[in-house]
């Protein structure tokens, strides 16, 4: 599953929402909990997010976006954290300030499509956990990797993505990288990314 962000409604969100958050400046701690009375508004740089006190990334992308959406409905019964980087200062609104403007606005369709998003997010992170094995799980980051922004590319290296992301050992996976190398199967430099020619089924 190779998931789209979808920007448009995340852009009419931020554009209505922002004029009744609140600007906050991040302390020089960058990795914090995502708390469940407030909605956060990121406008520039790159946040990653992890669940299980930061040991499991979920998703990684560029601005704009929308953190704290599920706070909307219920009180989350696990914790999630936020990593940013390039990112000075976000802002803030409560779940119910953000409720009015939705709508005021008419812009609950545009919230179902952020949380079918996020959803899916979740669900590609818990599905990863019970592959069958490390080859399987890094040739789906590999493909998600290609999907992401050349932004988020240019500062997180093909194997750190796979690495954090699916919680396998560095030695592992850059093994498997520098088969997939000599085999022609992708081509990197600097860890970064340029090509896949093709995935083999098995290694």
């Amino acid at each position: 599953m190779y998931l789209k962000r979808p920007v448009e409604s995340i852009e009419r969100l931020m554009s209505a929402l922002n004029p009744g958050a609140t600007a906050y400046d991040l302390p020089r701690r960058r990795l914090l909990d995502i708390p469940v009375n407030e909605v956060w508004l990121v406008e520039r740089g790159m946040v990653a997010v992890y669940r299980n006190r930061g040991q499991q990334l979920v998703y990684i992308a560029a601005s704009p976006l929308i953190l704290g959406v599920r706070n909307l409905f219920a009180s989350p019964t696990e914790m999630l954290m936020a990593e940013f980087l390039d990112v000075k200062s976000i802002a803030k609104i409560s779940p119910e300030d953000l409720k009015t403007v939705l709508d005021e606005k008419g812009l609950w369709k545009d919230m179902a499509n952020l949380i079918s998003f996020y959803l899916e997010c979740m669900l590609t992170s818990h599905y990863r956990l019970v592959q069958r094995s490390d080859y399987e799980i890094i040739k789906g980051l590999i493909y998600e990797y290609t999907k992401l922004s050349d932004y988020v590319k240019e500062r997180t290296t093909l194997a750190q993505y796979i690495i954090e992301k699916g919680l396998i050992s560095r030695s592992n996976v850059l093994r498997i990288l520098s088969i997939l190398n000599k085999n022609g199967c992708i081509t990197t430099t600097k860890g970064r990314l340029l090509t896949v020619m093709y995935l083999p089924e098995k290694l």
